[in-house]
């Protein structure tokens, strides 16, 4: 395991679908979670239905962070250089650990801000799916179709846009 520099974060993150991946052995919705080991195979909507990476710009924040104007250096934790378990995951959703709801594109006011999705682009923010295609997914999209882009086999009908 390689660690990051103090204080480097990036601009992406990984699927982690709802609340905390770090916390749970399995995840029925997410790609990524602690410790996990999906497959292709395990993809059941589809590789081209399901979010890989979203971005995730520095301009989150973290729950216990110093006032706001420092804030604004933090993004997406560094995954693939991992400090701590949490690090490094995007989710549409926090219930369970502070219940700030939904996590909407490029939604600035969320409280875990380094968990959603967002970029400078002012309209969208760019997407990986599973078969490696890029996206470009627009702040308007549908809430049920963008958690839907989420899951691995939750069975949802749902296309990009």
């Amino acid at each position: 395991m390689r660690i990051a520099a103090p204080g480097t974060h990036k601009d992406y993150g990984v699927n982690g679908a709802k609340d905390c991946p770090e916390r749970v052995e399995n995840n029925d919705e997410a790609v990524f979670w602690n410790n996990s080991s999906t497959r292709i195979s395990d993809i059941k909507d589809g590789t081209s239905n399901t979010f890989l990476m979203l971005e995730n710009i520095h301009s989150g924040c973290h729950r216990d962070s110093p006032p706001p104007s420092f804030r604004a250096v933090y993004g997406s934790n560094p995954f693939f250089w991992v400090n701590h378990g949490s690090q490094g995951y995007v989710i549409y959703a926090e219930t369970n650990y502070g219940a700030d709801g939904d996590y909407r594109i490029n939604d600035k006011n969320v409280l875990h801000a380094t968990r959603g999705a967002k970029s400078d682009h002012p309209k969208g923010v760019n997407t990986v799916l599973c078969d490696g295609s890029v996206h470009f997914v627009g702040n308007t999209i549908d809430f049920n179709v963008y958690k839907g882009l989420f899951t691995r086999a939750g069975g949802e009908d749902v296309r990009l846009p």
